[in-house]
Parts: C-alpha cells; sequence; structure tokens
C-alpha cells in the first residue's frame, strides 16, 4: 500500500513538472512573438520617419525651383538620389538663395541621411543585407531591407523590402499625361512607395 502510494506521487510530480514545463515554453513563446512585434513596429516607425524627412527636403528642393521660375529642375529632382541630397544642406536666406551649410538645427536635425543607407547599387535580386536603405541608380528607385519580416508582407518575391520613388503629382491640363512645365499645374512631388505592402 506505501508502495502504491509513492508511485502515485511520483506520477503526480511528473505531471506537474510536465506542466511547469509546458506553461514555461508557453511564455517563452509569447514573450518572444510580443518582442518581435515590438521591434517590427519600431522598424515600420524609423521608415515611416526617414519617408517624412525625405518628403520635407523635397518640399523645400521644389519650392525652392517653384520661387525661381526654375520648372525645369523639376527634372532633375525627379531622378536624384535622395539620400545624397539629404547630405547636401540646403539653406533659404533672406534673398531667397539656397547655400550649402553645416551646422544649422534644420540641416542636423531633420533632413540628415540616415545612418543606415548602405550607399548606390544596381539592384538585380541580389541578397541585400537587411535594414538597410539602398539607391538604385537604374531604376531610381529607394529600397528598404526589412529587418523583422516576420509581420512585413508583400507582393514583391525575393527578400522583403519596401520600394520608393519620387513621384510628380500634376493637373494634365493638356491632356498628354506628361508633366509640361509651361502648361501643367504642379500638385506636388513626393517619396511614394511603388509596391504594396503591409506590416501586421
Amino acid at each position: 500500500m506505501y508502495i502504491a502510494h509513492r508511485w502515485l506521487d511520483r506520477n503526480l510530480t511528473r505531471a506537474e513538472l510536465v506542466f511547469a514545463l509546458l506553461m514555461i515554453s508557453l511564455l517563452i513563446a509569447t514573450f518572444s512573438r510580443y518582442m518581435i512585434g515590438t521591434f517590427s513596429q519600431a522598424e515600420q516607425s524609423m521608415v515611416s520617419r526617414t519617408v517624412n524627412n525625405i518628403n520635407t527636403a523635397l518640399n523645400y528642393r521644389v519650392s525652392i525651383a517653384i520661387m525661381r521660375n526654375q520648372s525645369e529642375k523639376l527634372d532633375e529632382i525627379l531622378d536624384m538620389n535622395p539620400m545624397e541630397d539629404m547630405r547636401s544642406k540646403i539653406e533659404i536666406d533672406e534673398f531667397g538663395k539656397d547655400i550649402n551649410i553645416i551646422n544649422t538645427v534644420f540641416a542636423n536635425e531633420i533632413i540628415n541621411a540616415p545612418i543606415n543607407y548602405a550607399g548606390e547599387i544596381v539592384y538585380e535580386g541580389s541578397i541585400l543585407e537587411k535594414g538597410k536603405w539602398y539607391f538604385d541608380i537604374k531604376t531610381k528607385e529607394l529600397i528598404y531591407t526589412i529587418n523583422n519580416d516576420e509581420f512585413f508582407d508583400t507582393e514583391l518575391e525575393g527578400i522583403p523590402r519596401a520600394v520608393y520613388k519620387i513621384q510628380l503629382d500634376f493637373k494634365d491640363n493638356d491632356g498628354n499625361k506628361q508633366f509640361n512645365h509651361d502648361i501643367d499645374s504642379l500638385i506636388d512631388m513626393k517619396l511614394k512607395s511603388v509596391n504594396q505592402y503591409t506590416w501586421n
């Protein structure tokens, strides 16, 4: 009878141990998913902030061109590398001229290129480092390679990435679907996504 009682206690202890291990595994899995989700949200915020900063710089570039009646410069802005442009600091002086500067709050805090910008490439499906910005000099597209891709969905094949391009929005007054500096009306110029993606 005593032996049987000890055996029952032993079985109960084993069951408790298995249950405890299952609970620990569940907690670890839940915590890991929570942390990955947190990192993904931080990455999404970083990407959005970078795009917003680029558009801030674009607005100033476009404003300068319009203010000086240099609408032909819009074509140059469309094809430029926005990351390299952000390294060329601009400031408007009282005479409406843009001058290169090094130490101003605007230049150093708002339109600095991110530290994870990795340079210019020609992307042809090659493997790229995660969590980096690249500018494709062939397509004129800005590419961000997703680091935490567990919560990222995209229609693009290959490495998970978000692709952006400077795009011109205008009122097509002459109906030829091309921007005519003298006829059409500029609405805005922004860095916009060229592929569908979602952060879950």
